[in-house]
């Protein structure tokens, strides 16, 4: 049987052992000296003048009375040293740096550091449990990120350009709003009505500082349907609040020639078709309409380039009067941005009925008259048509990329637009 206890080699009596109180004295001064361990210093050299009771973590380099006792628990007991050899895991409060140390088998470690340290733990969990997924996770009313002297940053980085750097907001642990870098360099807020699907409601470009509102800045300022059609989900329109319809008439177009009218989606938006409304037939016999959009190119003087053909409606006959109507058959989903819608007919006579608008951003603000009766009114490119003849686009089908730049403005009284083809929108949501 052995002598000593195999964990804290404290001593046992001894069968008929005489003097048992020793024995037991020394297995209480072992016990007093480690359990609760806490020691002044982490030290090389006994001190001079050392009190009963105190205690050391002996270190890497002992001399004197400490001497081939590396990384013993040293406690001055009675006037004497008495060096305990510590197991793996013991730990001790460290006075004099206010640390606590733990052993690792090559030494006493910081709990920050190696071997058992708390920036080394690959989970960690506040009043919840961590997982491989969230391996910080805490449970909280509230967490503090308080200022040391010179602000305070939160860092969320990210290795590539493609992956999300981000925070995200959480109903019943379901997304619903995220904000962050997520899959590029810019700044992107989302919404989510299920926690699946995200919609980017704002972008800031992280080069230009330029913002994108996709979806628009407010749903309820968006222009009302004209006229109700397809359906509650449908409606013929113009596509932005800013579009102010001022009135009606009637344009006679030249035969050959092109009307491009520009427009302002300010959110992503479902294109479902659209309605041209002729109000006198084509004298030619199986005379065309020919309608088409267009992106909206680049600033060319005081008007504007057409710029690549999005889609082509095709044509349909303009030798007969009324409602020309341009369905398609697909719906064309369009980011938010300019486009340019064409209208054309190919035989003389025709004229069609039209709308007036204003678009923000195609146009400049000027002063109109005087005294009290003066107003701001807009000026600028807002209708346009080709300059070249356009029989052969009309009849055969519309150019790629337009092979002449509109020249001539068609402008009504203070430039607003002439709006003939109507947009048929899907409503928004």
């Amino acid at each position: 049987m052995d002598l000593i206890s195999p964990n804290l080699k404290l001593p046992y009596l001894a069968p008929a052992q005489a003097q048992k109180h020793v024995t037991h004295n020394e297995a209480l001064r072992q016990l007093d000296a480690i359990v609760q361990l806490s020691v002044l210093s982490e030290i090389n050299e006994p001190p001079d003048s050392p009190q009963n009771g105190d205690c050391y973590i002996v270190g890497a380099n002992p001399s004197g009375s400490f001497a081939d006792k590396i990384y013993n628990v040293a406690a001055y007991q009675d006037d004497a040293w008495t060096f305990m050899t510590p197991n793996l895991g013991w730990r001790s409060y460290v006075q004099d740096v206010a640390e606590f140390k733990i052993f690792g088998g090559d030494g006493w470690n910081n709990l920050t550091e190696n071997g058992g340290a708390n920036d080394s733990s690959p989970i960690f969990g506040v009043n919840t449990t961590a997982d491989e997924t969230n391996r910080l996770a805490v449970r909280s009313l509230a967490s503090l990120f308080d200022d040391e002297g010179h602000g305070h940053q939160l860092k969320i980085n990210k290795s590539n350009d493609a992956d999300m750097a981000s925070l995200l907001f959480q109903s019943g642990y379901a997304g619903r709003a995220e904000i962050g870098l997520t899959g590029d360099t810019n700044l992107h807020l989302k919404t989510s009505p299920d926690g699946q699907n995200f919609r980017d409601v704002l972008i800031a470009d992280t080069r230009t500082g330029a913002l994108q509102t996709p979806y628009g800045l407010n749903p309820a300022l968006m222009t009302q349907p004209t006229l109700a059609c397809g359906g509650p989900d449908s409606f013929y329109g113009l596509p932005s609040a800013s579009s102010i319809v001022v009135g009606r008439n009637n344009l006679s177009l030249v035969s050959g020639r092109m009307i491009f009218t520009a427009i302002y989606l300010d959110r992503e938006s479902v294109l479902e078709g659209g309605f041209v409304t002729q109000h006198s037939a084509s004298s030619d016999t199986d005379a065309v309409m020919r309608c088409g959009l267009y992106h909206l190119g680049a600033a060319n003087g005081n008007a504007w380039d057409i710029g690549d053909l999005i889609h082509d409606f095709g044509t349909v006959p303009a030798d007969g009067a009324g409602h020309k109507t341009y369905d398609l058959a697909t719906p064309l989903t369009l980011p938010q941005g300019w486009y340019a819608f064409a209208v054309g007919v190919n035989g003389t006579g025709a004229a069609v009925r039209y709308i007036q608008s204003r678009q923000p951003g195609l146009g400049y603000i000027q002063p109109h008259g005087s005294g009290a009766a003066s107003d701001i009114r807009f000026g600028g490119p807002t209708s346009y048509m080709l300059d070249s003849t356009a029989s052969a686009e009309i009849q055969n089908g519309l150019s790629a990329n337009w092979p002449s730049n509109p020249i001539a403005i068609v402008a009504a009284v203070n430039s607003y637009a002439y709006n003939i083809f109507i947009p048929k929108w899907a409503s928004w949501t």
